[in-house]
């Protein structure tokens, strides 16, 4: 009988401090973010949650339980090309005598090998009426995807950024006076280690004739 009244009294304090106090599920507030670095790079993915009670974190790669990354920040200090893959981060949020677990799951990130950027599509010289629009276009690959920035020369030697040209393809409505000028575009990135310096290539240089 003396059983079976604690296990009522315990059951009974359960039910209020659940009632009382429920559990609110572990909400992912940041998600880590997908890097891009160079073998031998240290790296960190970090989430943020918000949660009643200290989460519970498990991170995977490829789906796979990694042993013993239990924090909110994975670190490795050394990548190796074995660590390149897919990862993701399960947050889950129990308390007292409840059985339930009450969880988020991050989105999925990359860690991937950097790449510099290689101009694989040139801008190609090009003869326009004046007036009319001539149209320049670039194409580099590298990881992370490379920026763009079209420059302008007169002689090819030295160039000068154009103000809001930073598509793969350049136009603009040619004159007279654009006759003999040169454009380039110069494709940038870099990796996402610190103080990581960015690296970039430049495109041949393309004459516009107008006639």
């Amino acid at each position: 009988m003396l059983k079976r009244t604690s296990a009522v009294l315990l059951l009974m304090v359960a039910i209020f401090l659940y009632c009382s106090n429920p559990i609110v599920p572990a909400i992912i507030n940041t998600q880590p973010q997908s890097k891009v670095v160079v073998v031998g790079d240290s790296i960190e993915f970090t989430v943020i949650v918000t949660s009643y009670s200290g989460p519970t974190y498990q991170w995977l790669k490829k789906n796979i339980p990694i042993l013993g990354d239990t924090n909110a920040t994975y670190t490795i200090s050394s990548v190796t090309i074995n660590d390149f893959g897919e990862y993701k981060v399960i947050v889950s949020n129990s308390r007292y005598f409840s059985l339930t677990q009450k969880s988020d799951t991050s989105d999925p990130i990359t860690l991937t090998e950097y790449v510099p950027p290689a101009i694989t599509t040139q801008p190609q010289p090009s003869t326009v009426n004046d007036s009319s629009t001539v149209y320049f276009s670039v194409y580099a690959t590298g990881n992370p995807a490379p920026s763009y920035q079209w420059q302008r020369s007169s002689d090819s030697l030295t160039w000068t950024d154009i103000a809001g040209a930073t598509n793969t393809d350049y136009s603009f409505l040619a004159r007279l006076t654009d006759s003999g000028a040169f454009f380039r575009a110069v494709a940038t990135n870099v990796t996402d280690t610190r103080n990581a310096i960015p690296v970039s290539v430049n495109s041949d240089g393309a004459k516009l004739t107008v006639n």
